[in-house]
């Protein structure tokens, strides 16, 4: 399920544009300090990457058979543990709300200091293949034909957000 691949990730989203719209941050304060500080807003962000919240909420789904639910904690579960193995500096607490602990990956999916221009690379790749493959897949379904597009469409808009995402990254934090 997309949204839960990508609702991790969503407080993030909001506190960068808090920060930026509503607070004033420049870019550098955002990611240099803002980020890292302490308080409710990176409590939100860890608690959504957090696997003592997201497997018993994922168990308890999949106890009641709420298909949707299991399907969307799945996938966040899948985000939190693609992040576990590719953050180093910007690392979640993954045991949130028990410790304060952070798992310091040796490889960053950003970082060139922790492989992070290889590691890019291969989540651009991913995101490609993936969204390939998922198009192809979209053909199926109740809908007939006018279901597979609508299911096509939105592979390709989100395949065109990341692409969207690393035009901007490249534009705000390319030295």
């Amino acid at each position: 399920m997309l949204a839960g691949a990508l609702l991790p990730d969503l407080p993030l989203l909001l506190y960068y544009l808090w920060a930026r719209l509503g607070a004033g941050l420049s870019e550098a304060q955002v990611w240099s300090k803002g980020y890292f500080e302490d308080g409710p807003w990176q409590d939100l962000i860890d608690a959504c990457h957090a696997f003592p919240l997201l497997l018993p909420a994922w168990l308890a789904a999949r106890w009641a058979q709420a298909e949707a639910a299991s399907a969307l904690l799945a996938s966040m579960l899948l985000h939190a543990g693609a992040d576990f193995l590719l953050h180093h500096d910007d690392a979640h607490r993954q045991l949130f709300p028990l410790s304060d602990w952070r798992f310091r990956s040796p490889v960053s999916y950003w970082d060139p200091r922790y492989h992070g221009a290889w590691a890019s690379v291969a989540e651009a790749a991913l995101v490609l293949i993936g969204g390939w493959w998922l198009a192809g897949r979209a053909g199926g379904g109740p809908r007939g034909k006018e279901g597979a597009r609508a299911r096509r469409l939105a592979v390709l808009g989100l395949v065109a957000a990341y692409a969207a995402y690393w035009a901007f990254a490249l534009l705000m934090w390319a030295g």
